[in-house]
């Protein structure tokens, strides 16, 4: 087989890759030589395929279509390169079908790791509210907007806060002083909604934790801890 043809396959694989949702988040976090072979390996798969085609293929079915390929690629094995990139092209197509964007995209963002992308697109599907903690020490608790779990780069994500507050830096106590909902509750004298005027978009490098927010949870910790701290005095009173 002509080497140069051989470079066809290999597209083919990172085509099939890039496009296929299967495989195609987890492509956008790879790079360097583990990206090239997969790739590759991706290449050879489509590269048998299409060989085992051309054999089994009938002479006589569609022959006009062969003579006329024949003719215009005289190459050894050329046909066998031809049908591995139409696989490229076709597999996607059909398995993109019966396959999730975002199932396919959690998958991958687990499997790297990128846990908080996870936790928001899960807040994104199932409408829980979460907590977003930055290095600025500012902590918002709303709902989910955007995720950035399908994008192939660190991106941003986006949350309509309920309310804010702070971590305390000694203790990391969550410290909640705005309330929003009366005003999303709600809408001015002119009919606007002001939700979207609430939306709070941060950069995924700036948050330093993220987990779902249970109000009555948070509630229950916050009373537990003031009884606590109430104790002592009623004991020395007596």
């Amino acid at each position: 087989m002509n080497l140069g043809l051989l470079l066809i396959p290999a597209l083919g694989g990172y085509y099939l890759l890039s496009r296929t949702l299967l495989w195609r988040y987890w492509v956008a976090r790879q790079a360097g030589y583990k990206l090239f072979f997969s790739a590759a390996i991706a290449g050879v798969v489509l590269l048998v395929l299409a060989r085992l085609i051309a054999v089994i293929w009938p002479s006589d079915l569609g022959a006009p279509i062969l003579a006329w390929w024949r003719h215009y690629a005289p190459f050894d094995y050329a046909g066998t390169v031809a049908i591995s990139a139409a696989l490229a092209v076709i597999i996607p197509l059909v398995a993109n079908l019966f396959l999730d964007k975002n199932k396919c995209a959690m998958q991958a963002a687990n499997a790297q790791g990128d846990l908080i992308e996870c936790l928001m697109q899960e807040a994104l599907d199932s409408g829980y509210l979460v907590e977003i903690s930055t290095k600025s020490s500012k902590s918002y608790i709303g709902f989910a907007q955007h995720s950035s779990v399908t994008t192939s780069e660190e991106s941003d994500i986006a949350i309509t806060p309920i309310a804010s507050g702070y971590r305390d830096g000694k203790t990391r106590d969550l410290v909640i002083t705005t309330n929003y909902l009366p005003v999303l509750l709600g809408r001015s004298p002119d009919k606007r909604d002001f939700r979207e005027h609430f939306r709070v978009v941060i950069p995924l490098a700036e948050i330093t934790s993220a987990h779902r927010f249970d109000p009555d949870a948070y509630e229950l910790f916050r009373q537990t801890k003031t009884a606590s701290k109430n104790q002592p005095d009623a004991e020395s009173a007596t």
